[in-house]
């Protein structure tokens, strides 16, 4: 008996050596299948430059947006995590906090003056801001539409959501409180941005084919021509995004190819083209902004930290502004000092002297 109960033992052993070792196989193929997908994703991240590659494990308190008020003395930024503050930029400290309750905001605009701010969350809900009034909320009416773009005028009187699906929510301010208005636009193909212009009198809608139209606000009738880009200009790329400058002069459209142009409003002519070798196809614009005197404009791409410095009556890039360690997502001139400021995927927001194109200070 004892020697049948002990060759029992010693199979059962066996088997749980076997076993040990297969668990102990499979341990050490799963070790190296890891390490290979490891080796392939530094790879893949080692094909863009190291300073680029950064954002990949940068702060996540990243800077989606900044905004400088027309005064140039407070500043909005706004991040995801924390949601959206106003600073004054002489103490650095808050000036006004918007609390976001856990929406997740896809969309946000400020008038310059500071008194109305739009946002837009994923859950549909659109809520104006504006002064010390009551929020004002709309939702999009269809369950698979989003809102892609939100505009604020530069005096806060009028205020605009555009959605995927061409329809336009917004507020006009009058004596007592903003009325709401609604309508859908009757070309609303491959809608990509929106903005107003100061005084909130007209609405401008860019397209991925290059073409912007002209609207008034509150109705959205077509005014004026429209804007074409030619089909030079658009093969091979999308317009990602458009900016106007701030006396209504030019129009900047940037394509996802990383190409810029610069248009006269008035006669619709180019007075400037990028022609940077550092827009190849593998880059996108991620910023851009054209200062207030419309001399300058500033780029950033995601293929680089680095912010491009282009003067428009020359045509040549002026600089390349470094400091950050994070790809740049927004960009504004001052509208009074000769100043820039950048908000970046590494959490910060810089301050930079266009006299010297030296870094003053970083807020975080």
């Amino acid at each position: 008996m004892n020697a049948v109960r002990s060759k029992t033992l010693s199979r059962s052993a066996s088997r749980r050596g076997l076993i040990a070792i297969s668990e102990m196989l499979v341990m050490v193929v799963a070790l190296v299948g890891l390490f290979w997908l490891g080796s392939q994703l530094v790879a893949s991240v080692g094909s863009v430059p190291a300073s680029a590659a950064k954002a990949n494990s940068c702060s996540d308190r990243r800077v989606y947006r900044i905004l400088a008020e027309k005064d140039g003395e407070k500043l909005w930024i706004y991040r995801p995590n924390d949601g959206i503050v106003r600073i004054e930029l002489a103490t650095k400290e808050i000036d006004l906090t918007l609390p976001l309750s856990g929406i997740e905001v896809t969309a946000v605009s400020h008038s310059s003056d500071g008194s109305t701010t739009l946002l837009c969350g994923l859950n549909g809900s659109v809520m104006l801001f504006h002064g010390n009034q009551e929020a004002k909320t709309s939702r999009i009416e269809k369950r698979d539409d989003f809102v892609l773009e939100a505009a604020v005028s530069e005096n806060g009187s009028t205020a605009v959501a555009v959605t995927m699906s061409g329809q336009v929510m917004g507020w006009r301010q009058s004596s007592t409180e903003p009325e709401e208005f609604s309508y859908t636009l009757e070309d609303h193909s491959h809608l990509v941005r929106c903005s107003l212009n100061a005084a909130g009198t007209r609405l401008s809608v860019a397209r991925q084919n290059g073409k912007v139209t002209f609207h008034e606000p509150t109705t959205g009738v077509e005014v004026g021509e429209p804007l074409r880009a030619d089909d030079e200009w658009r093969q091979g790329a999308e317009c990602i995004g458009f900016t106007t400058s701030v006396d209504e002069q030019f129009l900047g459209v940037v394509t996802s190819t990383g190409k810029v142009r610069v248009y006269n409003l008035a006669s619709h002519e180019v007075v400037f083209q990028s022609t940077s070798a550092k827009n190849t196809s593998a880059s996108r614009v991620t910023a851009f902004a054209i200062s207030s005197d419309a001399k300058q404009i500033a780029m950033a791409t995601n293929t680089a930290t680095e912010i491009q410095l282009w003067n428009l009556e020359t045509g040549e890039q002026d600089q390349n502004l470094s400091g950050h360690t994070g790809i740049v997502r927004s960009i504004q001139f001052s509208p009074v000092m000769n100043r820039l400021y950048s908000g970046s995927y590494d959490g910060t927001v810089r301050e930079w002297s266009l006299d010297t194109f030296k870094q003053l200070r970083i807020i975080d």
